[in-house]
């Protein structure tokens, strides 16, 4: 079977999603390929309307809940990766007083996803002391970091992809919150990219991973 792919650069921008899918759809595509989760909650009642499935790396929970038409190659959702984080720290806490725990999450559906499993965080005796919402393009997240640590937190769980934990990482080495604070990624943060950037401070940094590196042959 021949098949013709057909690309666009949408930008970030909901709007130019929308345009590219209404383009796509005149030149009778089969199914649909987007990334980010803006666009996604976007075109998800067109393509409903005009039985068209979507294909997707991002399973925010607004265009996984409900799923239809909807096939996303990401496992988990945000709210379960922090669950699965959650349930870690509770298994392996020692200290008497509960874990504090501070959240950087990108201003979108995909990085406010975590903060929908408050209820669950709460019944395990988990203490969120911050939520910071950040935008999702940042160069400088001082302000935020400065905040957070004035808090004195266990961890600071980082809800976005690697790009911008890529930022707030660098930021936190050079106002010496890291390693005073020890850093958790997503499975969207969680990339190699990481290392390539951080080189030997990536060294105590958290990720939560359903799956291993595409090069990691070792896997218990």
């Amino acid at each position: 079977v021949k098949l013709e792919l057909l690309w666009a650069d949408n930008g970030y921008s909901v709007p130019r999603t929308i345009s590219i899918y209404q383009r796509f759809k005149d030149q009778g595509i089969v199914a649909f390929y987007n990334q980010t989760s803006a666009g996604l909650f976007a075109i998800k009642p067109l393509a409903e309307r005009d039985s068209i499935p979507i294909l997707t790396e991002s399973a925010d929970p607004p265009t996984m809940y409900p799923s239809e038409g909807i096939f996303a190659g990401s496992p988990i959702a945000p709210p379960e990766t922090l669950m699965g984080f959650m349930n870690w720290l509770k298994a392996t806490w020692k200290k008497p007083s509960p874990p504090k725990v501070a959240i950087i999450a990108w201003d979108n559906a995909f990085g406010r996803g975590p903060l929908m499993a408050k209820k669950y965080w709460e019944q395990l005796g988990i203490d969120v002391i911050s939520q910071e919402i950040v935008p999702v393009i940042a160069m400088d997240h001082s302000a935020t970091l400065q905040k957070i640590s004035a808090l004195n937190p266990d961890y600071v769980y980082l809800s976005m992809a690697y790009g911008g934990a890529i930022t707030v990482l660098k930021d936190s080495l050079r106002l010496g919150i890291k390693p005073k604070i020890q850093f958790v990624l997503t499975f969207n943060a969680g990339s190699e990219s990481i290392l390539e950037n951080l080189g030997k401070d990536a060294e105590d940094i958290i990720f939560v991973q359903p799956w291993p590196f595409m090069d990691e042959k070792n896997v218990p």
